[in-house]
């Protein structure tokens, strides 16, 4: 039995629907957590977010981030009578995000406590009334 073009053109419309359901349906299963539940309010606060990174420049102040198989050592470039708020932010899972308070200069956190891959680190540290904005991109 021979085809006319008509059919040739059901089956590619056919074909075509069911690769689009098929990726609809892929993209539907994926997890997208947002990285701040807050979106609107960190949008407000961007330009204040700009000046503590520029801030951190202008001053010559660095993280001192190193790791080994058990732990993640950062050293905050600040000596005494301040606060740091660390953010570990999986880019992945939201369920992975980690958040540590500290007040000493050399942090030291165990690494079973993070998911081998891509971390966005995060570090907002208040000193002398001062913030500072540190944002890293690390591996583990």
């Amino acid at each position: 039995m021979r085809l006319n073009w008509g059919w040739y053109i059901v089956f590619a419309l056919v074909g075509f629907a069911a690769f689009v359901i098929y990726h609809v349906i892929g993209m539907m299963r994926e997890n997208t957590d947002l990285i701040t539940e807050n979106y609107y309010n960190e949008e407000l606060l961007y330009q204040e977010r700009m000046e503590e990174k520029q801030r951190v420049i202008d001053e010559k102040r660095f993280l001192n981030i190193r790791y080994d198989a058990q732990n993640v050592y950062i050293r905050l470039p600040f000596e005494a009578s301040f606060e740091a708020e660390i953010n570990f932010i999986h880019p992945e899972r939201k369920i992975f995000d980690r958040s540590y308070t500290t007040t000493d200069t050399l942090v030291v956190l165990p690494r079973s406590d993070l998911k081998p891959g891509k971390w966005n680190l995060k570090c907002l540290v208040t000193y002398e009334g001062k913030k500072y904005l540190f944002e890293e991109i690390i591996f583990l």
